[in-house]
């Protein structure tokens, strides 16, 4: 699941939300009256806007050489339960979806970079993830990791999107092409699309029971949709916790 994720785009615009260009100003007005003025000739290619579009057999990859459906993980316990749901006296099955979950803090995102007087590249943002955001960072703008210094700003209820580096590395790119200090404020609009989400996801299941109504046996089969990228990486677990806190026999599961 190893792919590229470019600061800003290059050969291919992979979802909405992807930075084309940046854009510098003495003033946030002039910086967003000059965005106003740029324009591309794009090659419009097919759209997929969920899991089961994306993993089609004649779906085009997004990222070349690795296929959209990129890994899986499966969970077996307990005895085959194609036996068990056999001979159940009860078994209920369904088919459920549940959306991508933007994360909706109070204030979008805001970062500040510049040079410290040391010669460190400093980043102050809110951020949940420090030491894996300067790596991250470090490998986008070609800094050594041990150049780069992260100040926590209060982070609030960010509730999982500051884990993500892709708004830092922004700032980052700006400050080296510019070697003066640079901020960046998403519009609330911005942010939604910039920003990574809570993943949607595609389930089918079922559950036997015996005749006290006691589960015997469950199986499932869950896709999880990252979109285009996995800015968000927790809560990838889905197939092993399943049915989390019950004492279920036999089970087999796919994620």
């Amino acid at each position: 699941g190893i792919r590229e994720f470019p600061v800003i785009a290059g050969k291919k615009v992979v979802r909405r939300g992807d930075v084309v260009a940046l854009v510098a100003a003495d003033t946030r007005e002039h910086a967003r009256e000059a965005a106003k003025k740029i324009k591309q000739e794009l090659e419009l290619l097919p759209a997929y806007m969920t899991f089961p579009e994306a993993v089609m057999p004649t779906s085009m990859e997004l990222h070349p050489g690795i296929p959209n459906f990129y890994m899986e993980q499966p969970v077996f316990k307990g005895e085959d339960t194609a036996e068990v749901f056999e001979d159940a006296p009860v078994v209920v099955e369904g088919s459920f979806h549940s959306q991508h979950e933007p994360h909706l803090p109070i204030e979008p995102d805001t970062v500040q970079g510049y040079w410290g007087t040391d010669g460190m590249l400093t980043l102050q943002c809110k951020c949940q993830n420090l030491s894996e955001n300067s790596e991250g960072i470090a490998q986008a703008c070609g800094i050594p990791a041990e150049n780069i210094r992260m100040v926590l700003n209060t982070v609030g209820g960010s509730f999982g999107y500051t884990i993500a580096s892709s708004t830092f590395a922004l700032v980052a790119t700006a400050v080296q092409n510019l070697d003066m200090p640079c901020t960046i404020t998403l519009s609330y609009d911005e942010f939604n699309h910039t920003t990574g989400k809570r993943s949607a996801s595609f389930a089918n299941g079922r559950l036997a029971c015996d005749a006290d109504g006691k589960i015997v046996a469950a199986e499932y089969d869950v896709a999880l949709d990252h979109g285009a990228y996995g800015l968000v990486p927790i809560f990838q677990n889905l197939t092993s916790v399943g049915f989390h806190g019950y004492n279920i026999p036999n089970f087999k599961a796919l994620g």
